[in-house]
């Protein structure tokens, strides 16, 4: 079910004229660390990851995974943060 929604999400990027889009998925104690290490396995240009925007607290206590692939990693990071909701005031 995760490959496929990536998968989807990748012909979306192709048919957007992204190029070459990859996906792949694992799974593994430190999140980061699989990240870093898959996008140094596969040479990867540019890693895109969702983020839902942690409070200051919470990053203190448990960490960023978008902040430690930033700072471990070695190519360019995309980070997309999920949208708040916004009060209808009509």
């Amino acid at each position: 079910m995760r490959d496929e929604y990536l998968q989807n999400i990748g012909n979306e990027m192709r048919k957007a004229g992204a190029g070459d889009v990859s996906s792949s998925s694992r799974l593994g104690v430190d999140a980061a660390h699989e990240i870093v290490g898959m996008a140094r396995e596969i040479q990867a240009d540019l890693v895109v990851m969702a983020t839902r925007g942690s409070s200051p607290l919470a990053r203190w206590a448990f960490g960023s995974v978008s902040e430690l692939v930033l700072r471990d990693g070695y190519c360019p990071i995309l980070l997309i943060k999920k949208a708040s909701k916004q009060l209808d005031m009509s």
